[in-house]
């Protein structure tokens, strides 16, 4: 079995201000003595062209007597004693206040003044959760959190916090006119666009939330929001691909957030009071379940009113000038967005990193779930409630964790994994940035930034935007937390049971940039004499370096190595970081490199301390699950699921589908077509695809993509080379010029090379059959799932099944209804709101979501299977270093070779003997048998025929055979 090393991709200066902060203690004389307290130095500081020129320094010393102001001309040091480096911001220093800083630099301070425990850690997740509170108080005081309150003199900052008591005018407005004395039927039926009896529960659950004095809370969730609009404005809003969801300035998904934020505070702030009354504490899951069973209260928690209340607050802020709402028209609907208003847009704020995430990651271990305990984050089930499992709209029953399971175990050890920021990387990157630019620089403004955009501008400059705000993320989260000793990331599930790291931008699920830049916190010890673990190091970096050699062999990326060994160390002027594919990453093998090269001259020291996660990455990961549920054999081997020798360069899955594409078009274009079918696959031959064309398609096809999606993803990979208008006859019979566009590869130079939308269609009617005719077992696996899909359909029940780590995954999708809404009494604009429909099911997304769900589960349970055995594996598994990005697995060198063996032990269990498929076709049948009973149904396996209520049904039958022992084909030579 050959496994790679590699990742999953997700992904000149004017003057710049920067920012960074220190403690250090002081002697001071005080009366009769002297008083030592600590100081906290804020720098600003401008230099041109950015991180190596001349610097100017002004120091503000803050401690809590008073505030003295010192200038310095030129430091003598661009690093501090206590290694923290520079902190970048955004601005030009003539522009700049400090909103592109205080929110994080309160995380900072909070970080800086206290210990490491589990009480600064409530501190920061209060700090998140009320970022704008003690502003809202009283924003007379001096110091809030460490920052002084008078730089807001000016800019963004002061205008937000001028229309504080502005807002709190119209809050008290709409509290007077619900109140209810004051509710008459015809407010009631003006309040909305809904109808009139839910606009009366509505109202009355309005003056609910406002009688529990929550105003406070309003507006630091405004000011939230406001400050993120500001954060994403005019970002990703005219893709004509984007769905509404992924636009994080939409009007509905923003109403519907601060609608779930307000009634989160509501139930937590009458829980305090009921449980205060009854003297008997129960957590907050608990109290709220309990509060939504009485019928009354469900309207509180639905969409609709969350739209409602939400939709009230937007309307406050585009009353006080704050925001605008702006309907953006793209290829297929219209989308509501929140944009800034233009007196706000001449604070020149756009785009800027002014909002802080509200889930960053955690200096202590995240609690632990359980089954009647919530985790992750210590607030939570305490102030807010959020479960184990991500809540997926139009889901109608959520996955189960059955007893003996080793869920709650993986999840809840796999938290207690510690990281720490890879500072080393983090300082070098800020600090030579202007040598190897793999930043983009924050003053950099791009060309299209004031031209008139076609549609393909418009992509690549929001694409840009996008990278730009993410890097900035990026950097600012890692510099918060650089001198934290140990950091942790909560997780959740998704109903497949896939996990997810809960923080925002930073974490190893996140772009190459971001897994760069994490380390874990406790190394591992590698000895001299480890051959094999020091050869698993060396290999990544070839593997991160590419350029064709994460395709080679184990042995010819460590020869590869081996040759560059003087370069890779002196990779600071070497030119190799600049070659590299993934530079990030190898900038990060680079530096520990060097670390190990020391520690090879330093006779001394016996074991080398590794913090450097190397990531195992499967082949077409998907396909592979699919090739072992249908013993597609023929597979096996191209997936790399034989084992191989090292010296063997590893099989290329999508290599394999490229050169059967050519031999298939080669053999359809010699046939009998109509010419103009014959000239498309002439041009596709002709345009001589890659691997790197095909790769988007065969790694979503296991995943049931459409047609129409694998279309897309082909023309992603490709350059618009020109249009040209071609006649054609309509439905009238006129003759009418339509434009066609023609595709190009990104480095296509010979004009004859192109293809078009027609082209690319057939290209994936070509793909399509390959798959099936080609390996008529993977075909064959899909019309068996979809035929049972189609039989629990009619008799409308889930389709359930049992993953063998534990987890029962109950998929059941409902309609979805779109209706036309208007939350807002002086605004005209309405939106679309998605209702599910709580009785009628949706037949056709149970059919085609089936064999994705199935194969994400799979890889799920592969990994807690794995996580599982490792664990036990581990010599001392108090502290064991693993991460997982669902298929891919990240441990240190010591561990790679424990792991793959593993791996494929965990392969075996799950797909020997009968098959997984088998027990999954069980489970299909038991579950129509629970959902009718015993006495109504009959089955009979040999004919494979269900009897149920005296209604026959014949389930399908399993046209392939199995191999008796997997091992046969995964043994290792």
């Amino acid at each position: 079995m050959i496994y790679n090393f590699s990742h999953s991709h997700h992904s000149r200066a004017r003057d710049t201000s920067y920012y960074f902060t220190f403690k250090t203690a002081t002697w001071a004389p005080f009366g009769k003595g002297f008083y030592n307290f600590p100081i906290y130095f804020y720098s600003s500081c401008a230099y041109s062209s950015i991180y190596n020129n001349r610097l100017i320094y002004t120091y503000d010393i803050y401690h809590n007597m008073h505030t003295r102001h010192i200038n310095s001309m030129t430091p003598t040091h661009k690093l501090l004693n206590n290694n923290i480096e520079l902190y970048t911001g955004n601005f030009p220093i003539k522009k700049a206040s400090s909103y592109n800083l205080f929110l994080f630099s309160n995380v900072l301070n909070i970080l800086g003044n206290n210990p490491m425990n589990h009480n600064t850690q409530l501190m920061i997740e209060r700090y998140l959760n009320e970022q704008f509170k003690d502003y809202i108080s009283n924003k007379a005081k001096p110091f809030i959190l460490g920052v002084d309150t008078e730089k807001f003199s000016g800019g963004f900052n002061k205008y937000c916090f001028d229309k504080i008591d502005e807002i709190k005018v119209y809050i008290y407005k709409y509290k007077y006119s619900f109140m209810d004395n004051n509710i008459s039927n015809n407010n009631v039926n003006s309040v909305s666009a809904f109808t009139s009896n839910s606009s009366r529960l509505m109202t009355i659950s309005l003056n609910k939330l406002l009688i529990v004095r929550i105003l406070t809370h309003f507006v630091n969730i405004m000011l939230y929001t406001f400050f993120r609009i500001a954060t994403y404005n005019d970002i990703n809003i005219k893709a004509d691909d984007m769905a509404e969801d992924d636009i994080k300035t939409s009007l509905l998904q923003n109403g519907l957030k601060i609608g779930v934020n307000i009634c989160q505070i509501f139930i937590l702030k009458f829980s305090i009071n009921n449980i205060f009354k009854e003297n008997n504490y129960i957590s907050l899951s608990m109290f709220k379940q309990d509060f939504i069973s009485k019928d009354i209260n469900n309207n509180l928690f639905e969409d609709s009113f969350y739209l409602y209340i939400g939709g009230k607050l937007i309307e406050i802020m585009t009353t006080c000038n704050m925001l605008e709402v702006k309907v953006i028209k793209n290829k297929n609907n219209s989308i509501a967005v929140l944009q800034v208003s233009d007196e706000v847009s001449l604070l020149n704020v756009k785009n800027k990193a002014l909002s802080i995430p509200l889930n960053l990651p955690m200096i202590v271990k995240p609690k632990p779930y359980s089954e009647n305990k919530l985790g992750g984050y210590l607030l939570n089930d305490v102030e807010y409630d959020e479960g184990i499992f991500t809540k997926k709209i139009g889901y109608a029953i959520p996955s189960t964790i059955q007893e003996n399971s080793i869920v709650y175990f993986v999840v809840n050890k796999m938290m207690e994994t510690s990281f720490k920021v890879n500072k080393e990387l983090l300082n070098y990157l800020l600090r030579y940035n202007h040598i190897h630019k793999l930043l983009i620089d924050p003053d950099f403004e791009h060309k299209l930034l004031n031209v008139k955009r076609n549609k393909a501008q418009e992509k690549e400059y929001q694409q840009f935007l996008s990278k730009k705000l993410l890097e900035e993320y990026i950097i600012k989260i890692a510099q918060t937390y650089s001198n934290v000793p140990e950091i942790f990331f909560p997780i959740k599930l998704d109903n497949r049971g896939r996990l997810y790291p809960k923080t925002a931008f930073f974490h190893y699920q996140g772009s190459e940039l971001a897994k760069a830049l994490i380390l874990f916190a406790r190394p591992d010890l590698i000895k001299r004499s480890d051959k094999e673990a020091i050869e698993y190091l060396k290999a990544y970096g070839a593997t991160c370096f590419g350029n064709g050699l994460n395709r080679k062999s184990y042995t010819k990326r460590l020869d590869w190595v081996d040759n560059n060994w003087d370069q890779i160390i002196d990779f600071e002027n070497s030119g190799l970081v600049d070659e590299a594919e993934e530079k990030f990453l190898f900038l990060s093998f680079c530096i520990e490199m060097k670390r190990f090269n020391n520690f090879l001259s330093n006779e001394y020291i016996h074991e080398f301390k590794t913090y450097l996660p190397i990531q195992l990455d499967g082949t077409c990961n998907g396909f592979q699950h699919l090739a072992l549920l249908s013993n597609e054999t023929k597979l096996f081997e191209t997936l790399n699921l034989l084992d191989a020798k090292k010296s063997d360069d590893p099989k290329d899955f999508y290599e394999h589908i490229v050169n059967q594409i050519n031999i298939h078009l080669e053999k359809r274009r010699v046939l009998i077509f109509p010419d103009e079918q014959k000239q498309s696959y002439t041009r596709l031959l002709r345009l001589g695809l890659s691997r790197s064309n095909v790769k988007p398609v065969i790694m979503t096809k296991p995943y049931n993509a459409k047609d129409k999606t694998l279309v897309k993803y082909i023309l992603d990979t490709l350059t618009l080379s020109h249009t040209r208008e071609k006649l054609v006859i309509n439905e009238f019979g006129k003759e009418v010029a339509i434009k066609i566009s023609w595709f190009k590869l990104n480095n296509g130079l010979d004009p004859e090379q192109v293809v078009n939308y027609s082209d690319i269609e057939l290209l994936v009617n070509c793909i399509n059959d390959i798959i099936y005719v080609n390996y008529p077992n993977i075909k064959t696996l899909s019309l068996y799932l979809n035929k049972i899909t189609k039989i629990l359909n009619k008799l409308c029940l889930p389709v359930v099944w049992r993953l063998p780590h534990g987890l029962m995954v109950s998929q059941k999708y409902m309609v979805r209804h779109i209706t036309r809404v208007k939350p807002f009494s002086y605004l005209s604009t309405s939106l679309s709101l998605t209702i599910t429909d709580k009785v009628k099911m949706d037949k056709p997304k149970q059919i085609t979501a089936l064999m994705p769900n199935l194969v994400h589960s799979l890889d799920a349970s592969t990994l807690a299977l794995l996580y599982n055995s490792f664990y036990n594996s581990v010599e001392n598994n108090k502290s064991v270093n693993f991460y997982s990005v669902h298929d891919c697995y990240g441990v240190t060198a010591k561990y790679v070779e424990t792991l793959i063996n593993l791996l494929r032990t965990v392969y075996i269990d799950i797909y020997s003997n009968k098959g997984y498929i088998q027990s999954f076709d069980r489970d299909v049948i038991n579950s129509i048998i629970a959902a009718y009973g015993e006495d109504k149904c009959n089955y009979e396996d040999k004919t494979r025929t269900l009897f149920v209520n005296k209604k026959k049904i014949v389930l399908p039958a399993f046209t392939w055979k199995y191999i008796p022992l997997l091992e046969k084909w995964l043994i290792k030579s």
